[in-house]
């Protein structure tokens, strides 16, 4: 195997703001972020309940226990405390079967009229709420989020936002709709990505054995750096690369023929010659435990992962980072 050109270029794409949210949080979210999220991945983690023998009221507090019947676990939370001089023998909790919702009735009027900070005195709560919040503080090591659906918002001149994309989205409602069904046991969640591009360029001096000449090398490069990575190529290559990596459930194009020196949708990078192409998605979050992402195919286990894809199909071409492993 040989190098092609003394001077190598390749696409590195990665996350540079991310989040996840429950899709019931959606439209709130909405209302207070303003970042360019590119791609949008729809997720599942399994539904959070509550442990019906465990959940009450007690003679100082509020006692939850949550049950994760996928992974067979059990979170028991601290006591809840709703406020100094409640008499919590006129505290009921109501909840039915399958136990993802509770409601707290509150049926001290003198302690609701010297508490007024307490708003809502009938508050439904959900367990995935619950668990959500809890999840922050370390009751899991990790969380492990399967990939179903894949996409990107992006229109042709950037003017469409992952939260209209989302708003209107047929993949999204039949997953919802399949959740309510054969997926019972699943809650939807969303990740928004934003992504920057980075250009690398390796140089091999040392092995001074190239297939294409000095001349032919210069004006690859000149070609590289006179046609920077455009946004809407990116957004292309980069949704491929993760559709074809994960191949998620819900997802049809791009699963099965990446990479594709015909798409006009990315063809840039084979119009340029580009040698290689790395996708980093960042999985630290701060209000997260450990994320991971995965779907039957491929997984995602921390920062440290990336997807690689070579964008040449000369398998006697070396590719620009073995010069790093010799």
């Amino acid at each position: 195997m040989e190098r092609k050109y003394l001077s190598e270029a390749g696409l590195d794409v990665f996350t540079s703001y991310k989040t996840i949210i429950p899709i019931e949080g959606l439209k709130e979210l909405e209302k207070i972020d303003n970042h360019k999220y590119h791609i949008y991945a729809i997720l599942s983690y399994p539904q959070i309940y509550f442990n019906s023998e465990k959940t009450y009221v007690g003679e100082d507090g509020i006692y939850m226990c949550l049950f994760n019947p996928i992974y067979d676990e059990e979170y028991i939370l601290q006591k809840w405390d709703l406020g100094s001089g409640i008499d919590y023998s006129k505290v009921v909790m109501k909840y039915s079967y399958p136990y993802e919702k509770l409601e707290i009735i509150i049926e001290d009027e003198q302690f609701l009229k010297e508490h007024p900070e307490i708003i809502v005195p009938n508050p439904i709560i959900s367990a995935q709420d619950i668990f959500n919040v809890y999840a922050k503080y370390g009751i899991v090591e990790k969380r492990e989020f399967e990939v179903l659906y894949i996409g990107q918002a992006y229109g042709q001149e950037g003017e469409r936002t992952a939260f209209s994309r989302l708003s209107s989205h047929s993949t999204l409602q039949k997953i919802l709709t399949d959740c309510q069904g054969k997926y019972s046991d699943k809650h939807i969640y969303i990740m928004l990505m934003e992504f920057t591009p980075q250009l690398n360029i390796t140089f091999d001096g040392i092995s001074g054995k190239y297939t294409m000449s000095e001349e032919e090398d210069k004006k690859h490069m000149d070609d590289v750096i006179s046609n920077l990575p455009e946004e809407q190529q990116v957004i292309n290559i980069t949704e491929a690369a993760l559709i074809n990596y994960f191949k998620p459930e819900y997802n049809v194009n791009f699963v099965e023929n990446f990479p594709n020196e015909n798409h006009k949708g990315y063809k840039q990078y084979f119009d340029l010659d580009y040698n290689d192409l790395v996708v980093e998605i960042d999985l630290d979050f701060d209000d997260y435990s450990i994320i991971q992402l995965y779907s039957s195919t491929n997984r995602i286990n921390s920062s440290f992962d990336y997807i690689q894809y070579k964008l040449y199909n000369d398998n006697n071409r070396l590719s620009m980072y073995d010069i790093f492993h010799r």
